[in-house]
């Protein structure tokens, strides 16, 4: 089955406002320094661009040795192997380890990753003050992540637009 059009449109738009997001990591790295995965799983990759190849897969709570920054990427050595890595799934070891401590502690990996980011209850319920209609929002995110295109059609998008 071939991908409407609008749902293709729909995608674009998407993915350039997540993009547009994301172009500003939450932490400054510095080269030299150590940083740890705070996502379930990263991918560092060849090139700093998010559909270039991946080199390798990293897991949350990964460490990584910072070797140039290129905002919003790094470019990190991980296990041996060097690639690009985005800042959005980086902290530096210092903050991490405050917010993942030592022991069960009894809250998920995302809390605590969260926590580290300085997400809490008490910010929680601000923003749900300031932002009436949030539940609204995460139910559109959920039907949008619900459609899917390929990867091919995605490209084929691109090049008809030119934006090769």
């Amino acid at each position: 089955m071939k991908p409407k059009w609008s749902t293709l449109v729909a995608l674009c738009a998407l993915l350039g406002v997540a993009g547009a997001l994301a172009q500003t990591p939450t932490t400054t790295l510095a080269p030299g320094s150590q940083a740890r995965v705070t996502v379930s799983s990263a991918v560092l990759r060849s090139q700093p661009r998010s559909l270039s190849p991946s080199v390798k897969q990293l897991a949350g709570g990964d460490t990584v040795e910072i070797i140039e920054a290129q905002s919003p990427w790094y470019r990190a050595r991980a296990q041996g192997t060097e690639g690009y890595v985005h800042g959005s799934a980086l902290l530096d070891t210092k903050s991490y380890s405050v917010a993942v401590g030592s022991g069960a502690t009894g809250v998920t990996y995302a809390e605590r990753t969260a926590a580290a980011r300085g997400f809490n209850p008490k910010v929680e319920e601000q923003h749900r003050k300031d932002e009436p209609n949030l539940d609204a929002g995460y139910v559109r995110v959920d039907q949008i992540e619900a459609k899917s295109t390929t990867l091919d059609a995605i490209l084929s998008f691109r090049k008809q637009g030119g934006q090769n």
